[in-house]
């Protein structure tokens, strides 16, 4: 379906900007994303050349200035999202958002993850978190964050090593009981025979 945005709309301001920097830098947007006078002659100049990626725009988080490669169709979508405040979560304009600040938390299955070792040993050998784009995931920037990757992406890994700890504080707390009743009992005033 084709989407025809009213020429001084500060959403047509927005995806016209976007697009013509993702002109600029050889992509191309499919052709019924969107009709803009302005626009049609781009996009067919950057048709004929050799482009390769087709498909995504960046947007960046109001907020926390996070960009996010989105699907050409879900950008209207995207920037529809508003805050409790009224104004748009998504913004195409990287000027308008805060600076983004890269986390440095791993995810739990990453390659040089700290307790690749102990992973390994609980059966998740040679699972690891999937590349984007040539990296793995490593820019979280909270513990929240990190489960909530691990719940979503990794699922059945995220249960094992939640199965794992629970079994490892069931066995501590069971040593722990051990070692106090073996302490009690050392302590007990001898019964006397008779």
């Amino acid at each position: 379906m084709t989407q025809v945005f009213e020429p001084g709309t500060a959403l047509e301001e927005q995806i016209r900007e976007a697009a013509i920097d993702d002109l600029k830098r050889g992509k191309v947007p499919t052709p019924d994303w969107f009709v803009h006078p302005e626009l049609q002659g781009l996009a067919q100049d950057a048709a004929m050349g050799t482009t390769q990626t087709v498909g995504t725009i960046t947007m960046y988080h109001t907020m926390t200035g996070q960009p996010s490669e989105v699907l050409e169709y879900m950008v209207a979508k995207k920037l529809g999202h508003k805050r409790p405040d009224g104004k748009s979560w998504w913004t195409l304009n990287k000027d308008s958002a805060p600076a983004w600040v890269r986390g440095t938390i791993k995810c739990q299955l990453h390659p040089e993850h700290e307790d690749r070792e102990w992973l390994d040993s609980i059966g998740l050998q040679g699972r690891t978190c999937s590349p984007l784009r040539g990296r793995h995931k490593q820019n979280m920037d909270s513990d929240f964050a990190l489960e909530r990757h691990m719940e979503v992406k990794h699922p059945r890994e995220w249960a094992t090593i939640q199965r794992e700890h629970a079994r490892v504080e069931q066995q501590e707390e069971r040593d722990f009981q051990r070692a106090l009743m073996t302490q009690l009992a050392g302590n007990a005033p001898a019964k006397k025979a008779g």
